[in-house]
């Protein structure tokens, strides 16, 4: 079996970033977390990073900021961008620079998860889904302990068991 995706979470908010942690990494890949596209844009995890999750909004620079610098320096990684406030214009752009998927907070574990697929094989990082590879024991036992791992008040809605639905796909509709 090959390594696994490297995926890279970059979310001001904790608690978000904690819970996505938890639900990517109990599908097998590689998790690097940072609170800033800044703090991300300095890591040594730059160059191996295969998909990044981001939020829109963050103070300094914002996800779609973070987006056209890579885009502008070279960097053809795939995005998936994450909001609690979902605008029409931000969606809009984020699909038109190529980003995977656009989900609107709170979002269902399994549209995050389709998300990861759809962005790995468009981009050529998994040629076949890395997440078939885990069982559905181990995703279930993973999400067992998200939602053990957190207090009821930090978990988003959808990793505690809730399902909504998620604005802007390209590819699949989920």
């Amino acid at each position: 079996m090959s390594n696994p995706p490297v995926i890279s979470i970059i979310d001001d908010d904790g608690s978000v970033r904690a819970a996505t942690y938890n639900l990517v990494r109990s599908l097998g890949y590689v998790v690097h977390t940072f609170a800033s596209a800044g703090e991300f844009l300095r890591s040594p995890h730059l160059n191996d990073t295969s998909c990044v999750i981001a939020d829109v909004q963050m103070p300094t620079m914002s996800g779609l900021e973070l987006q056209a610098h890579l885009l502008a320096e070279g960097y053809r990684v795939p995005f998936i961008f994450i909001t609690a406030f979902s605008g029409e214009n931000a969606r809009a752009r984020a699909l038109k620079a190529g980003a995977s998927c656009f989900l609107t907070k709170p979002f269902a574990e399994d549209a995050l998860i389709n998300c990861l697929d759809t962005a790995l094989e468009e981009h050529g990082a998994g040629t076949s889904k890395w997440s078939d590879w885990v069982s559905a024991a181990s995703r279930a036992s993973g999400l067992r302990s998200v939602a053990a791992g957190e207090n009821n008040n930090s978990i988003p809605p959808t990793l505690a068991g809730s399902r909504r639905v998620y604005v802007g796909m390209r590819g699949p509709t989920i």
